[in-house]
C-alpha cells in the first residue's frame, strides 16, 4: 500500500510541478489577487479559480482559456425563516 502511495505523491507533483495557480476572488487582499495578473514564467502554465464576478469583470491578458462550470451564488430571502441566505445554484 505504500508504494501505490508513494507512486501517486510523485504523480501528483509531476501533474503541478509545471503550474501557478492563483485564487481570484473579492475576499482576498488586494496583493494576492494582483498575483494572478503577472505572467508566468517561461514553461508554466498559470491557472485562475475566480468568481464569476470576478471572471465577468477584468480581463488578464495572457489567458487562453476560460472554463466556466455554470455555478453562481444567489441571494434568495427565505420567509420561513425571515432570513436572507446565498444559495448556490
Amino acid at each position: 500500500m505504500k508504494t501505490l502511495a508513494k507512486s501517486d505523491n510523485e504523480v501528483e507533483k509531476k501533474v503541478f510541478e509545471n503550474l501557478d495557480i492563483y485564487q481570484l476572488h473579492s475576499s482576498l487582499k488586494i496583493e494576492a489577487n494582483h498575483e494572478a495578473f503577472k505572467r508566468p514564467k517561461e514553461g508554466r502554465r498559470k491557472i485562475i479559480l475566480a468568481t464569476n464576478i470576478a471572471e465577468s469583470s477584468i480581463t488578464i491578458p495572457d489567458v487562453s482559456f476560460v472554463i466556466d462550470f455554470g455555478l453562481y451564488k444567489e441571494l434568495n430571502y427565505s420567509s420561513h425563516n425571515r432570513m436572507e441566505r446565498l444559495d448556490l445554484k
